[in-house]
């Protein structure tokens, strides 16, 4: 008997048994994912009595900072940022007019300097009611921290409220956010300027 055919048929069971373990796994993390996931289904920009739209940055040339902020913004070049120098950061308050997604996609912006070379951004936002699946979200009516950790290759925001309670943006959808156990994340107070 010829058993060498044997292999044509184990070959093509093997290649569609390791395919279904990619589809499998692939299906576990995206359901996982939409489990974490949170949309946002409402949103305030501002606190009725707080209005901050602040910013912090490390490791930027004071000579491009001006620039930087205003091609990231999409501030006009009248607008005169006042920028405070406090030990190795820079401080400026950006126009209350900013909403939330422009400052999210601002601080990415402003990290990644292109060239592997990048800067620390880290922000503050007041936000009013914030409705999240149907309830209201812990960091509604606060100022919560926007950052993007130096260990994020990816550059998506973190979102931090002020019980450091911690989530994480996709890179572009400001409109979910995912809950992120990283302790090593933790609110600042806002710095004066």
């Amino acid at each position: 008997m010829r058993y060498y055919f044997l292999v044509f048929l184990i070959i093509p069971i093997f290649i569609g048994w390791l395919e279904l373990r990619v589809i499998v796994k692939s299906n576990r993390s995206a359901r996982k994912k939409r489990y974490n996931e949170k949309r946002i289904k409402h949103f305030e920009e501002t606190v009725p009595n707080e209005k901050t739209r602040r910013i912090e940055v490390r490791g930027c040339e004071y000579q491009n900072l001006t620039e930087l902020v205003k091609v990231s913004f999409n501030l006009e070049d009248t607008f005169q940022l006042v920028i405070k120098k406090e030990r190795e950061a820079f401080l400026f308050d950006l126009p209350l007019e900013i909403s939330y997604p422009d400052f999210c996609a601002g601080i990415q912006f402003m990290t990644d300097l292109g060239d592997g070379e990048r800067c620390y951004v880290t922000g503050w936002y007041s936000i009013g009611f914030v409705e999240m699946d149907e309830e209201a979200a812990p960091f509604s009516n606060s100022t919560v921290m926007l950052t993007i950790p130096d260990w994020d290759e990816e550059l998506d925001v973190y979102l931090v409220s002020p019980e450091s309670i911690c989530y994480r943006h996709d890179r572009t959808r400001w409109d979910s956010l995912y809950t992120f156990s990283d302790t090593s994340i933790s609110y600042r107070p806002i710095p004066e300027l």
